[in-house]
This record gives C-alpha cells, sequence and structure tokens, in this order.
C-alpha cells in the first residue's frame, strides 16, 4: 500500500496535475512540491505509525506529481529549440537513473547508517533542488479566470479538453502501451530461462539497457528521425524482438543478446515519447497537459500491465507473453503513426 498510493494519485490526477500548474505557475509548482517532499521524508525519518507513513505517502504522491509535471515542462522551456529531443530524452531516464542509484546507495546506507539517514538523505537533496529550482526563470502565467471559469464544471471540461486535444493525449497514449509491458517484461524475461546466473544478470543489465536506449532516442530524434518517426520503429522492432526472446531461451548467449536489445528499443520507445512531446505541442501549457496526461495514462498502462502478463505467462507460457506484446505493439504503432499527422 504504502508504494502504490503514489502512482494511485497520479492515475487519478494526472491530468488535473497538468491544468492546475498551468494557472500556478511551472516553476512555482516545482519549488514547491520539492519543498514538500522534502518535509515529507524528513517526517518518513521518524519511522512513523502505518496510518501515519500512508498519509505522508500519499501526500508525497501530490508532490511528485507536480515534479513530473513542472519539471519536463521546465526543461522544455528553458531549453535551445535544438536541443529539445536531447533534454526530453535525458528526463526520460529519470526512472531508471534513480532506481539504478538507489538500488545501488540504498542498501549501503541502510547497512551503516539505518533506515531513517535514508529518508533524511533524501530530503537533504530534495531541499537542495529546491534551492536550484529558484534560480530557474518564471514562465508566463496564464491571465486569471473568472470566478464563473473556476467553477468545478468548467474544471472538469478542463480535463476533457486534455483528452478531446490529440496534442496533449497522443504522447500519454504512446506511453500507456509503454507502460503496460515495460515493468512486465523488466520481471518477467529474466525468469523465462531456467539458470539462475543468467536470471541474476537480467535482473541488473535490462534496468540499463532501458535507460541507455532511452537517452539514445534523444540523439536519434534530435539528428535522424522525428521522435514520432522513431516510435514507429521502436515499436516494431520490440514486436519482433519478443520472438527472438521467445524462441531463444535454450541458448543462454542469444537469449541474453535478444533481451537486451529487446529492453533496449523499449528504452527508445520511452525516450522518443517524451521527445514528442514538444513537436505535437503549441504551448507550455499544452506541454504541461500532456506531461500530466503521460502521468495519468503511464500509471494506468504500469498498473494493469503486470498482472494481465502475470495471467498470460502462468496460462499460455512465453507464447501469451509473445501475444500481449505484439498487440500492445500494434497499438503503439497506430498512435504513432497519428502522433506523426501532428505538425
Amino acid at each position: 500500500m504504502a508504494l502504490s498510493i503514489v502512482g494511485f494519485v497520479g492515475l487519478v490526477l494526472g491530468v488535473s496535475a497538468g491544468v492546475l500548474a498551468g494557472r500556478t505557475g511551472y516553476r512555482r509548482v516545482l519549488v514547491g512540491c520539492l519543498i514538500v517532499g522534502a518535509s515529507l521524508s524528513l517526517l518518513q525519518s521518524f519511522l512513523p505509525p502505518f496510518p501515519v507513513l500512508l498519509f505522508s505517502r500519499f501526500a508525497e504522491g501530490v508532490s511528485h506529481l507536480g515534479i513530473v509535471v513542472a519539471a519536463p515542462t521546465m526543461m522544455a522551456f528553458v531549453s535551445a529549440r535544438r536541443h529539445r529531443s536531447i533534454t526530453m530524452a535525458i528526463w526520460g531516464t529519470f526512472f531508471g537513473v534513480a532506481f539504478g542509484l538507489m538500488g545501488w546507495i540504498g542498501p549501503l546506507v541502510i547497512k551503516h547508517s539505518g533506515l531513517p539517514s535514508l529518508f533524511v538523505g533524501h530530503a537533504a537533496f530534495m531541499a537542495i533542488f529546491a534551492l536550484c529550482a529558484l534560480r530557474l526563470p518564471a514562465t508566463k502565467q496564464a491571465a486569471m479566470r473568472s470566478v464563473e471559469q473556476a467553477t468545478f464544471g468548467h474544471f472538469f471540461k478542463e480535463n476533457l479538453a486534455v483528452y478531446r486535444n490529440p496534442r496533449t493525449v497522443l504522447p500519454g497514449a504512446i506511453f500507456l502501451f509503454h507502460t503496460s509491458m515495460y515493468i512486465a517484461l523488466l520481471t518477467f524475461v529474466p525468469r523465462l530461462t531456467t539458470h539462475p546466473d543468467v536470471t541474476s544478470l537480467l535482473l541488473v543489465a535490462l534496468p540499463l539497457a532501458s535507460t541507455g536506449g532511452t537517452f539514445l532516442a534523444g540523439i536519434i530524434a534530435q539528428y535522424l528521425m522525428s521522435p514520432q518517426t522513431l516510435v514507429v520503429i521502436a515499436y516494431m522492432v520490440v514486436a519482433g524482438l519478443s520472438v527472438a526472446v521467445a524462441t531463444t531461451v535454450s541458448s543462454d548467449y542469444v537469449f541474453v543478446c535478444a533481451a537486451m536489445s529487446l529492453l533496449l528499443f523499449s528504452g527508445l520507445v520511452q525516450g522518443a515519447t517524451f521527445a514528442t512531446i514538444p513537436h505535437v505541442t503549441r504551448s507550455p501549457d499544452e506541454q504541461a497537459q500532456a506531461n500530466g496526461a503521460i502521468a495519468q495514462l503511464g500509471n494506468l498502462g504500469s498498473t494493469l500491465g503486470p498482472p494481465v502478463f502475470a495471467m498470460a505467462l502462468g496460462k499460455y507460457g512465453s507464447t501469451g507473453i509473445i501475444g500481449l506484446t505484439f498487440f500492445l505493439c500494434l497499438g503503439g504503432v497506430a498512435v504513432g503513426w497519428m502522433a506523426q499527422k501532428l505538425r
């Protein structure tokens, strides 16, 4: 519950955060959410009773949502247009890099200083980054809305408008198909082999391959092709590599190469998705709304994907994983093709 409640906040309030951030100001949202996150980590360092911890995690989910909406919008705002694909791909690596760093540093900190020290360190870093974010330029805020416009009905219409606008919803739709299989692939592909050493190797190597692909996507989308085209190609390659993974399980070396290639191209999808946002949106407000849709639909995919893949694996084995991956890749190709039509 303590882990999943953060993602649940994004699932429910993702688009709302994108709409609200445009009204409040992106630098203000970013700094405020970093400060709130630091304060909550400090509270958690006292290891409070579970109900208090759960409430703090819910509030932390709100602050996390503000960060994932405001940070990439600010990054695109301060980046030169010719560098935006690379900038957004760098942003797309945050998930893999954070997991890698915590997997490396976290156990050492806990072993030598205890669990509270990990929370204190997290609070300190967030506070430092809040001070750094104060140096960012302020974005132009939207004009104040009238009292009539600020009603719940108008706010609901704004949320609906995000999903009716292809420029704000298509990046999130691309990401939905990606997250529906990403965590499941990281979880289940290493377990297709019966060799424990190969499984252990892949559990470490696959997230690194994915992170490398995410960063590489920025370079490709910046200099070789549009991110929308890259999305379509990467999804097609992922579909083909899923077959290669399932049919090479008996050959350890080939299986490892196929699995790492699969996650590399999956990382390309992720990086290209974030790079797509500044290509198809027309203003910082639309970018924030697209990031909100990505947060919402991404959490939906990562919530539904793993149990569906687990059921398919249990009932149909590796064939079930191939079938689901193919279906999701077809959906990704379709929405990527639609995004290509936007200029």
